[in-house]
């Protein structure tokens, strides 16, 4: 079967582990996001792909291969700076599998090239996110969307 593509994915977090919430997130400075708020100017590395992350906190080891079965700890804002969604308020972390279509094109980026650990503020354009048609009513359409994200660990196919 072929995979949807990745603005047909869920949010990460509104499945077992993470709950839909829309909570006000402390304040930025006007004009800028969440994801660029407390980081030094030039702090944010921007990909070929128009993917915007800085490291945070470095990880260790290899990164995960395609099919990896990967436990996140994220946190997710709108564009209006509104929190939709936190798995550490529940305290468990979120698991996909690398590469499926139930993670955005801009996640899958991001987590191919993190190691176990590393902790990432991430700004995801609407193209790598949930392009023009948003997600539900939780995401608006072409919503550019900034993250805070931990690979907490993962585990490569076959279990190994």
């Amino acid at each position: 079967p072929g995979a949807a593509p990745a603005t047909a994915a869920r949010p990460a977090g509104t499945g077992a582990a993470g709950a839909t919430n829309l909570t006000a997130p402390p304040a930025a400075p006007p004009g800028s996001t969440p994801a660029a708020a407390q980081l030094p100017a030039g702090a944010m590395t921007t990909t070929p792909s128009g993917l915007q992350y800085a490291v945070l906190k470095e990880g260790e080891g290899p990164t995960p291969p395609p099919g990896a079965k990967i436990q996140v700890h994220w946190t997710g804002w709108l564009p209006d700076g509104r929190v939709f969604s936190d798995t550490r308020k529940g305290g468990v972390p979120d698991e996909f599998t690398l590469h499926s279509r139930d993670l955005i094109k801009g996640w899958v980026e991001a987590l191919s090239s993190m190691k176990k650990g590393e902790k990432r503020k991430l700004h995801v354009p609407n193209g790598l996110a949930y392009g023009p048609q948003g997600y539900h009513q939780v995401v608006p359409p072409r919503a550019d969307l900034d993250f805070e994200i931990e690979l907490v660990s993962f585990t490569p196919p076959g279990g190994r």
